[in-house]
């Protein structure tokens, strides 16, 4: 009753955990410790790269090499609408804090933000120059955020569509894999296949730290709701990492959760 691949991606709610697979399925499961068989949710013929869940709980999308962005009820578990527009496989879509807006990225170096009630695409940004292998809302919904493979970092107005922020080379020529919005500061952080995170002070437009502690490239990372810890994960580790957040710049601590 679970995935039969590797696990690609992993989004939570309040109640729900969605997981997506290479398996080409999504799975739902309870927010709650212990064994549990899953509702698995098989809208795709091709590896699924990344999934999501609308913080209403009614919605859940999924990106896949279809080339596809696919919304599904989640009360009745039936297909909705396929998001089309991308011409190469999608690597990365999460919901805006809403619900109302969905960005997407993927191996066609573009970025699209969608409306959610049309079905459709409202813009299509070109200024990733390799493959776009994350995407982010901020807690506003005012910025989306896009991550490439060429290490490179790209934001813009989510209302006026203008690019806002550049950051070429990252993580010097390193792949980056993940990136998330602080919920409350002009904060973003990064992990790369480099093993290392970093922070970036968005007001400041400049590197604010730089975070060593993983032994394989990060594949994810994210942080929690208060904003005061963030969690990154390898192929074999999950750190949580303390992070109060004080100025001048402090250094994070990190346990390690094998």
């Amino acid at each position: 009753g679970s995935h039969r691949a590797a696990v690609t991606c992993v989004a939570a709610s309040t109640s729900l955990v969605v997981s997506s697979s290479m398996d080409a399925t999504v799975a739902v499961w309870s927010n709650h410790a212990g064994k549990q068989t899953p509702a698995l949710l098989k809208m795709h013929f091709s590896p699924v790269r990344a999934c999501d869940i609308s913080r209403d709980e009614r919605l859940v999308l999924s990106a896949a090499d279809d080339k596809l962005v696919k919304l599904t009820s989640l009360p009745d578990r039936k297909f909705l609408h396929s998001l089309a527009g991308h011409t190469n496989w999608v690597q990365s879509a999460r919901f805006s804090p809403s619900g109302s807006f969905i960005a997407s990225g993927g191996d066609d170096r573009t970025v699209r933000l969608w409306s959610v009630e049309r079905h459709e695409a409202m813009r299509v940004w070109y200024d990733c120059p390799a493959s776009v292998t994350g995407v982010c809302f901020d807690g506003q919904e005012s910025a989306v955020a896009a991550c490439s493979r060429d290490s490179t970092i790209n934001i813009w107005d989510a209302r006026s569509h203008m690019l806002r922020q550049h950051y070429s080379c990252a993580h010097g020529s390193s792949p980056l894999t993940s990136i998330a919005f602080h919920p409350y500061h002009d904060l973003l952080l990064s992990a790369s296949a480099d093993r290392t995170l970093r922070i970036w002070d968005l007001r400041a437009g400049r590197l604010r730290n730089t975070i060593s502690g993983h032994r394989h490239p990060i594949h994810a990372c994210c942080w929690d709701e208060e904003g005061g810890r963030f969690v990154s994960c390898d192929g074999e580790v999950l750190h949580v990492w303390s992070f109060p957040v004080t100025s001048p710049p402090v250094v994070a601590a990190a346990a390690a959760v094998a």
